[in-house]
């Protein structure tokens, strides 16, 4: 594809590809407010089911502009919603600052808090299944063979103790590279889960990063202890004003599911997946 695309009278410039298994999936080119992705027409028609049913339900997504063909491939066009995510501007603070500034972080938790209301609007029938072909557990048993049956053994185990929780649709891969102040991004990786899913994914994918310089990638920052405190006090409001258990209570169990994603099909870094196997193993399977 083109480095530009004009599209609607506007020029689009290439910035980004979203990938399925090193296979180009789609294209992303920003125009000067809004966004524009396209690509094959079964996995953009996929992308923009999921965004018109959470942009339906009052998620904090951005608005579908206009659709189309153009090149043999399908698109559509969304309005922007800001320059920065929230992983940049938190590395932009942290490296300034050695700390996350409350107010940034304030915004981080109130576009989370928007998405969990709306998530609890778009509940779904439980789907076990459905979750565990999400997060990818079979993949990671063939990776980790020697583990699969104690990895079945936990999931089934997660399974059970998130059962106080509705299904719901969710993001799949939250967290601040997908979030920005003005809404939620990337919804390509979308799937039903336990509620509390996304909401854990958005804070504890950064702990998934070493700290060490010696690995293919590293976090760049961290919260404070408090910081993660009022982020789940947070998630517990909306969580028990809806007659539901305490996130906080279920964070391991919802952690679990997250690891297992970011675990697999990383052997293109192979530091970094031993060393997430590694801790993997150790939180998970060794009980």
């Amino acid at each position: 594809m083109p480095e530009h695309i004009t599209l609607n009278g506007e020029r689009f410039q290439r910035v980004a590809r979203q990938q399925i298994e090193g296979r180009h999936k789609a294209l992303v080119y920003k125009g000067a407010d809004s966004y524009l992705r396209i690509g094959q027409k079964s996995a953009i028609q996929r992308d923009l089911k999921h965004h018109r049913e959470m942009a339906a339900a009052g998620f904090p997504v951005a608005k579908i502009l206009a659709t189309g063909e153009h090149g043999g491939q399908s698109y559509f066009i969304e309005t922007s919603l800001g320059e920065k995510t929230f992983r940049v501007l938190f590395d932009e603070n942290f490296r300034e600052k050695c700390a996350i500034d409350d107010a940034l972080f304030d915004s981080f938790i109130d576009v989370t808090r928007r998405y969990l209301a709306a998530q609890l609007s778009a509940r779904v029938p439980a789907a076990p299944a459905v979750f565990r072909q999400g997060i990818r557990v079979d993949e990671l048993r063939a990776e980790l063979p020697q583990y699969s049956i104690s990895l079945d053994m936990r999931f089934s185990r997660t399974c059970e103790r998130l059962s106080a929780y509705p299904y719901v649709l969710s993001h799949g891969d939250l967290g601040p590279a997908n979030m920005m102040p003005g809404g939620v991004l990337d919804l390509e990786d979308t799937f039903v889960a336990p509620f509390g899913f996304d909401a854990v994914s958005a804070l504890t994918t950064i702990d998934w990063f070493p700290s060490s310089p010696d690995f293919e990638f590293q976090a760049v920052y961290s919260y404070s202890t408090e910081q993660r405190a009022r982020y789940f006090a947070m998630c517990d409001e909306v969580a028990t004003s809806h007659q539901l258990p305490a996130i906080s209570d279920f964070k391991e169990d919802l952690e679990f599911g997250r690891a297992v994603w970011l675990a697999v099909a990383m052997y293109k870094w192979p530091r970094i997946q031993k060393w997430r196997y590694d801790r993997f193993i150790r939180a998970y399977l060794l009980m």
